[in-house]
């Protein structure tokens, strides 16, 4: 489908265009290191220019442009993942602002296909990204479920003011959690930790409680296990560890205790459930 139906789309749709062109820029700077810095800057070039369509266009979204609009908006969750991954290809270090950022991206991805368009995206060419899956139950001697079963008893000692949103960030990283164990679901659909959390988005930059970045910790550890086959988010689950780590360290130090098992499986590159 990536190789055909979504050049296809973007040869109509020139927002389309902008945000393959970025990722396939990016991904030449990945492959060929001498040409890296020039590569970049086309990459940054075209997704300026997607992003523009996008967000001037976004209102007229209907059942001509929605699946330009639904894969587009897929390629700018990627390069801002990637942009995380990557701290040293940014002009300023990475900021919990563009984690809360780049959460909200898969959120929107939601809202697009959720847009009173009439669309049955199951019956369309990108029906393939529409198939679906139950969440499998999850083996409660795993690792990483014990892990989960401690931070949920971790959560009830959080005051009634912030104690639903940690339990529901909580809640969803059990699921991304069970996808990610799916031999079906692939695991890229670890993504949809983010989606699960629905309009209680976990803004970092807003929303600051120890216990939030504990659980960020984990979720960094959670998408380490999935990133050595792709070049896009390699990387994501260090980067984010150390904005954790940071975070902790700065205000709430007695918590750091929290984030050292996930920051050893980060270290040591292991699996969540090989730990």
């Amino acid at each position: 489908m990536w190789r055909t139906v979504v050049p296809e789309l973007a040869v109509s749709h020139e927002l389309l265009m902008h945000g393959l062109l970025a990722i396939a820029a990016l991904h030449y700077a990945h492959v060929h290191p001498a040409e890296h810095k020039s590569y970049i800057m086309v990459s940054n070039y075209h997704q300026d220019r997607a992003l523009d369509f996008f967000s001037t266009m976004l209102t007229d979204i209907n059942d001509g442009n929605c699946e330009a609009f639904f894969v587009l908006a897929i390629f700018i969750f990627l390069l801002a993942a990637w942009s995380i991954a990557n701290p040293q290809d940014q002009v300023e270090p990475i900021s919990l602002g563009a984690v809360t950022q780049s959460f909200a991206l898969i959120q929107g991805i939601k809202d697009i296909i959720e847009y009173p368009t009439g669309k049955k995206w199951s019956e369309g060419p990108l029906s393939p990204l529409f198939e679906q899956w139950e969440t499998p139950p999850i083996d409660p001697s795993l690792p990483f479920a014990k892990r989960l079963d401690e931070l949920s008893a971790l959560v009830q000692t959080v005051g009634d003011d912030s104690r639903d949103l940690c339990q529901a960030g909580l809640e969803s990283l059990r699921k991304a959690y069970a996808l990610h164990l799916s031999a079906y679901s692939g695991k890229h659909r670890m993504w949809m930790w983010p989606v699960e959390l629905g309009k209680q988005r976990f803004d970092f930059t807003n929303y600051q409680h120890p216990v939030a970045f504990v659980i960020l910790g984990h979720c960094a550890a959670l998408v380490n296990c999935t990133e050595g086959p792709s070049w896009l988010w390699d990387g994501w689950g260090k980067s984010v560890m150390h904005l954790a780590e940071r975070e902790l360290s700065q205000e709430w130090q007695e918590w750091q205790e929290w984030l050292q098992w996930p920051l050893r499986c980060i270290r040591e590159n292991l699996d969540v459930d090989l730990f």
